[in-house]
């Protein structure tokens, strides 16, 4: 995919985080194809350390296998692993498009805590608690 798609699917994902620390992200990228039905993430599963952004097509998100949102616009998804107790995922992200495309980031959980990485840490996990409380009122 081309640079500047890439770089304003990062840019929106991450709105507000400085742009050293963008490009470490950019350049830590590994670009993945995938296609419909394909699972990035399973529900249940064990950290692998990563976190996505959607550069092209639509993901659905499912939980005990009821899709519970879905989205074409280029978001962060896979954060929520950091901040659970269990380390696992809390929910399948399944490709509902044809195809879809994103890059994938590896990050270990202590830069996102201390370091270059803290600033983006705090938006991730603003997002992971604001995804959380949504959850519980989904599911009293």
């Amino acid at each position: 995919m081309e640079y500047s798609h890439v770089k304003k699917c990062v840019d929106e994902a991450f709105k507000g985080v400085a742009e050293d620390v963008l490009a470490l992200l950019f350049r830590r990228g590994q670009e993945l194809t995938f296609k419909q039905g394909d699972k990035i993430y399973a529900e249940g599963t064990v950290s692998d350390g990563t976190i996505s952004i959607l550069l092209a097509g639509e993901l659905s998100f499912l939980k005990e296998g009821a899709v519970i949102g879905t989205t074409s616009d280029p978001v962060c998804f896979g954060e929520i692993v950091f901040y659970g107790a269990q380390k696992k995922r809390t929910a399948t992200v399944q490709v509902s498009s044809k195809g879809a495309t994103t890059l994938r980031l590896q990050i270990d959980q202590k830069e996102l805590t201390s370091g270059v990485l803290s600033e983006l840490g705090k938006l991730l996990a603003t997002r992971a608690w604001i995804t959380l409380v949504q959850d519980s009122k989904r599911n009293p």
